[in-house]
């Protein structure tokens, strides 16, 4: 399972993502949860794996 956390307006938001259910590649999928849950393709958001360690972040993308 992964799990992607974004903020939005001062909130911490997340979803649990299960990698049977990811369509294309990972970041495609990511990248594409994020724009459609806040409409802000600048919105900073992390992926992590099940154990809590960050996979990537918005950061690495740029």
């Amino acid at each position: 399972m992964y799990r992607v956390t974004w903020i939005q307006s001062g909130e911490e938001y997340f979803e649990t993502l299960d990698p049977k259910c990811i369509t294309g590649t990972l970041i495609a999928h990511v990248i594409n949860l994020v724009n459609e849950e806040t409409g802000d393709p600048d919105t900073v958001f992390k992926l992590e794996d099940n154990e809590g360690n960050t996979i990537f972040t918005e950061e690495d993308l740029n």
